[in-house]
Order: structure tokens, then C-alpha cells, then sequence
């Protein structure tokens, strides 16, 4: 609808109100002014309907009263030319924006569109929300039109792909994924203290850009340069004004950095910022520009600058990307160690809800605190843990007492210690000629009887000439009595581990028992 205006427009353009453009003072009641008037009602505590009733004129009467109080306003018709410029020596200090501490950067505002109740307005989110409360208190992307979707839960209802995120059904895009993490869509609009609009938006993810020549004028951002095996995509910003980037497709851009113009392109008369990332990353993005640690000062965009190396303050966290990270989720994953609710721990370099788990869960088995943040101590023992696990494992023997065959071994280690006894009291040669020799012939007396089916060994005897020795179940003049022999050359030859691997082989219901049972202690120990 338009009708006539008088001088309303351009009280409304002195208070520089506008629309991703400047307001004209046309005597048209547009698109333009109606926005306009809708962004003085809601600065200004009044019902935003967009209509200039006696409550807003009044109020925007006394707001210009209030405005001309302090100075002259300049206003440059556009009927007549500009005026010269103000003498140096009386300098219009209104041409300027408000003196503001700009050693942090200017204050960002967030607004949600539609996202009052009624999804009839738009909600400011208030300055100083953590991003854990503003991610979970914003609704599903273009709430009006999902409303229907959200209620009854039906994503098929909802105006583009969705899915269950967290438990709550949100718009997602997951092309370019690799972690099994959707990036979840909301619109921002992003303003400064003027409640202006065309403002450079932050980077919302550190990664390498690509400037998309579409109709929205986007910017995707990967985790790797294109052509990566392991590429994946970490977020996207959507209606960036063209042209407004300093960056170059394949450029690194950090987080926070000027990235592109908001600007209404791809939806005319909308200026806002579409933003997709993951839901760790959008907390941390929300919170960052809530909370002042993201500004508008396009020279030092954050208040503390993202660290180059994830690991420079000593630690590695939750939301940081970085190689220490992918390192360290490979030694987790390779230990064993899951994700949340046991899914696979993906190596991904993203330090996520997943790797969260994995890391509190190693902490706890190693006596350490569980906070799950990886810190010296933590990448200290998983680097010793690491390092175990590559090790050879040393080889099973019958020596060993847990060992299936240590039992006869000692047997057989026993018998042929008294033989030799026997053998040196009527002054006969020994047949071994020390302990080790002795204990390779126990192996493989092990082995032979085993073949023999023999359970046990209750002697051992030696051929006269050495050549050979039996070992024998029962009494040895019995003739049932059980008997294996292995010759001397074959005893001397083997190793004990030989002879253990050879015993496994001739009952393949042997397994190696302590391996075993370690393996399931640290298993019950990961929560597995």
C-alpha cells in the first residue's frame, strides 16, 4: 500500500535508519520506509507493525527533537546540490559516526528474523548470551514457513532438507561431509550500534574459501584446498554483497576475518546473512560475536586473535581444528577409544562432541581428570600409550605361568633335569649341556607329546647314545605306557617360543589367554 508522506522520510533518513541502502526522503511510503519505521519501533520499544501511528510519530518527533538538541543535522536533498564542506575551524561533528572505543572493535548486534513468538517480528538476541543459550533459544531456519514441519516433527513438511539435529528439527545441508555432522542453517542479521545493516560479516570458520558466482553471491569454506582427499566442507555464508570480499577462491581465510558485505542478494529486500555450520561451531560463533570476542573492526576483527597453532596456549579443546587435533584423534581411535554414545571416533581434525567423549574416556582410564580438555599430562600418557600399542608384543612362551602350556612344560623341564642326574650318578655323558639346552627339549617334549595325545609327561628318558629322548606318560616298563620321541638334533634347535607356537598350532583351541583378558580390561575400562 503507498500514500502520500510528508516530512516523515526525512526525519527517518536523518536518524539513518535503513534498508541495506540509504533512505530517500521521496514522499513514498514504500518497502524501504516501512522497514524503516519497523526498525525505529522495535530500537524503541513500540509494537513493530510498520505503521506510523500517533505513538510512533510522536516518538520519532521527540527522537528528533532530542537529535537536533545536540547539533545540526546535515541533510542533502535531493532537489539541490550538497553543501560545501564545514570550515576546519567549525567541523560538523554529526557528518562522523558516534566516538566509539574502537580498540576492541565495534559492537556487533544479532538479530534473528522472525524469530519472536508468533514469528510475526524479528528478536534482537541480547548482548552478553552465551552461544550455548542463543544456538539452542534460535529457531529452525525461516520459522514462519517450518512452523507446521517443527510441530508435528515431520521434515518432510519443512521448505528444504532437514533432519534431526540434537533433537530438534533444523534445515541442514550435508553435501561436502565427512564427519557424519550435518551444518545446520540459520539466517543472522548483523548490524552495528546504528542498527545499520551493511556490515562486514566474521568469518565464521577458519578454512579455504570458495567465492561462488551465484545469485547469492556465497562463500563455502572447507577444511582443505580443492583437490584434497580429505576435504570437507565447514560452512557456508550465503547473500554477501559482490565484489565486497578481499578474498580469492583458495585462499586461507582465519576465523573472524572480514569475509564478505551482508547485502540482499539472492533475496531483494532482505538484507541478512545466511550461515550454515555445524552446531559446535555455531555456539562458538554466536558466543564470540555476543560476547565481544567478534567485532565489526575490519583492522582487528577479533578481540583475541585465533591461534595459529591449536596447540599455543598448551592445550587442545573443544570446536579447534588443527593437526594436533587429527593426531590425536588417531591415537585415540587406534587405542580403541569411541565417540559419544559408542559411535566410531571419525579422524577428522575437528575436536567435536565425539572426540570429547574419547578424550574424557582415556582420562578416566588413565587416573587422570576427566575434563576433556587434552592437556600435557593428557597427551603425555596417550603418547606413552600410543607408543606401547606399536610396539612389538613380546612373544608368548610356555615359560610363562599363564601360559596353557606352562604346566607340561614344567613337567618336561623337570624330568629331564632328574635324567640327567640319573645319567651323571653311572657316570654317563650329559645329553644337554645346560639350562637353556634343557629347556628347549622341554619345549619340544611339550610338542611331541601333545601330538601323541598324551595329557602329561611322568618321565623322561634318554636313548643311550644321546641321540634322542621320549618322553612318556605312565610307568615306564608298562608297555601301554605312552611314549614321543624327539631327536637330539630337533631339541637343540628350537627356541622355547618356537615350541610355544608350534603347541598352539597342534591344539588350535589354545589361544594367547593373558592378551586376551588384557584386551577385555581395557575395554571395560573405555566403556566399551
Amino acid at each position: 500500500m503507498t500514500h502520500p508522506v510528508t516530512d516523515r522520510p526525512r526525519t527517518l533518513a536523518e536518524r539513518q535508519f535503513k534498508h541495506g541502502q540509504p533512505l530517500s526522503p521521496d514522499k513514498h511510503y514504500g518497502s524501504n520506509t516501512e522497514h524503516a519505521v519497523r526498525e525505529f519501533q522495535k530500537a524503541n520499544g513500540l509494537t513493530e507493525d510498520g505503521k506510523a501511528g500517533q505513538n510512533t510519530l510522536d516518538a520519532l518527533d521527540n527522537a528528533v527533537r532530542q537529535q537536533s538538541n545536540a547539533g545540526p543535522v546535515p541533510v542533502t536533498p535531493a532537489d539541490r546540490p550538497a553543501p560545501a564542506p564545514a570550515a576546519p575551524s567549525a567541523p560538523v561533528q554529526e557528518q562522523a559516526a558516534p566516538v566509539r572505543d574502537l580498540s576492541t572493535g565495534e559492537r556487533i548486534r544479532v538479530v534473528e528474523p522472525m524469530g519472536s513468538a508468533d514469528n510475526n517480528a524479528n528478536r534482537t538476541i541480547p548482548h552478553g548470551t552465551s552461544g550455548e543459550d542463543a544456538f539452542r533459544d534460535m529457531q529452525i531456519h525461516h520459522p514462519k514457513a517450518n512452523r507446521e514441519a517443527v510441530r508435528t516433527g515431520n521434515a518432510a513438511l519443512a521448505d528444504r532438507s532437514s533432519g534431526m539435529v540434537e533433537g530438534e528439527l533444523e534445515t541442514v545441508r550435508t553435501r561436502g561431509d565427512r564427519n557424519g555432522i550435518p551444518l545446520v542453517h540459520k539466517d543472522l542479521i548483523l548490524t552495528d550500534q546504528e542498527w545499520r545493516r551493511d556490515v562486514m560479516i566474521p568469518n565464521p570458520v577458519a578454512g579455504c574459501v570458495e567465492v561462488n558466482e551465484n545469485k547469492w553471491n556465497s562463500i563455502s569454506i572447507w577444511s582443505q584446498p580443492a583437490g584434497h582427499p580429505n576435504r570437507e566442507l565447514l560452512g557456508q555464508v550465503l547473500h554477501g554483497e559482490r565484489g565486497s570480499s578481499p578474498y580469492k577462491t583458495g585462499d586461507y581465510v582465519e576465523y573472524g576475518k572480514p569475509l564478505i558485505k551482508q547485502s540482499d542478494a539472492g533475496s531483494p529486500g532482505a538484507v541478512h546473512a545466511h550461515i550454515e555450520l555445524e552446531p559446535d561451531q555455531y555456539r562458538k560463533y554466536l558466543g564470540d560475536m555476543l560476547n565481544d570476542r567478534l567485532t565489526l573492526d575490519q583492522n582487528a576483527p577479533t578481540r583475541t586473535a585465533p591461534a595459529q597453532n591449536a596447540m599455543a596456549d598448551g592445550m587442545l579443546t573443544k570446536t579447534e581444528r588443527s593437526d594436533e587435533v587429527k593426531a590425536m584423534q588417531e591415537k585415540l581411535a587406534g587405542l580403541g577409544y569411541q565417540g559419544k554414545d559408542g559411535k566410531p571416533l571419525a579422524i577428522t581434525g575437528y575436536f567435536g562432541d565425539d572426540t570429547l567423549a574419547a578424550v574424557q574416556a582415556f582420562q578416566r582410564a588413565n587416573g587422570l581428570k576427566d575434563d576433556g580438555k587434552a592437556g600435557d599430562k593428557t597427551l603425555t600418557a596417550l603418547d606413552a600409550a600410543a607408543a606401547e600399542k606399536l610396539l612389538p608384543r613380546a612373544e608368548p612362551s610356555m615359560r610363562d605361568a599363564s601360559n596353557p602350556d606352562n604346566a607340561r612344560f614344567e613337567q618336561a623341564v623337570g624330568k629331564l633335569q632328574e635324567m640327567e642326574k640319573q645319567r651323571a650318578q653311572v657316570g654317563m655323558r650329559p645329553v644337554f649341556t645346560d639350562g637353556e639346552q634343557i629347556e628347549r627339549a622341554a619345549g619340544q617334549l611339550v610338542v611331541a607329546s601333545k601330538a601323541a595325545g598324551m595329557d602329561r609327561i611322568d618321565s623322561a628318558v634318554a636313548r643311550l647314545d644321546g641321540s634322542g629322548v621320549f618322553a612318556v606318560q605312565g610307568e615306564m616298563a608298562d608297555p601301554a605306557a605312552r611314549r614321543a620321541l624327539v631327536e637330539h638334533s630337533q631339541a637343540i634347535s628350537q627356541t622355547v617360543e618356537a615350541s610355544t607356537r608350534q603347541a598352539q598350532q597342534a591344539n588350535p583351541q589354545t589361544q594367547d589367554q593373558q592378551y586376551q583378558q588384557r584386551e577385555q580390561e581395557q575395554n571395560r575400562a573405555r566403556g566399551m
